[in-house]
């Protein structure tokens, strides 16, 4: 179980819904295949928001659970410069994993690895490629999507896609 996430599951329904302000911008609402394809395309925006914010606080023991799990705190850790051992990836995959367990309620993280680091550089950059697994929350079923992110060390910016033909 990761952070946050028992509380989310027991108050919230199994189906995904657009983000609020995707709602109040909808005049018509799509019919049911149009609907998991936008929902889709919002996950990875809003994913990418996530990936590309910077939290304000690291993980402290001074600083309480709220403030941990608040808006303050929305984002990865910052990385930019940081290195290649085993145990600094380690962290990335885990701040990765409990920031989309706290804060992307759409996504369900599935498999005993959901979030894995595919490989560390790509044409002599510095870039990681995390590939995230999980369920998208929809009716009447759940969709099946592997993300892909690109990790730029240098500049910490994040690019996240699915992968295409991952989704069932």
């Amino acid at each position: 179980m990761y952070v946050g996430q028992r509380k989310r599951e027991q108050a919230e329904p199994d189906r995904a819904l657009p983000s609020l302000i995707d709602r109040l911008k909808v005049n018509d609402p799509p019919d049911d295949g149009h609907q998991v394809e936008e929902l889709k395309q919002i996950l990875i925006r809003d994913l990418t928001a996530l990936m590309n914010s910077r939290r304000y606080f690291e993980d402290d023991e001074d600083i309480s659970e709220q403030l941990q799990e608040s808006v303050l705190n929305f984002g990865i850790p910052d990385f930019c410069g940081s290195g290649a051992a085993a145990e600094q990836l380690l962290a990335l995959r885990r701040a990765v994993r409990d920031a989309i367990a706290r804060y992307e309620p759409r996504l369900r993280l599935t498999g005993q690895d959901p979030v894995r680091i595919v490989t560390r550089s790509t044409d002599g950059r510095p870039v990681l490629l995390l590939e995230i697994q999980g369920e998208l929350r929809s009716d009447p079923y759940p969709v099946h999507l592997r993300i892909r992110t690109e990790i730029d060390r240098e500049t910490g910016v994040c690019t996240v896609r699915t992968e295409e033909g991952a989704s069932d």
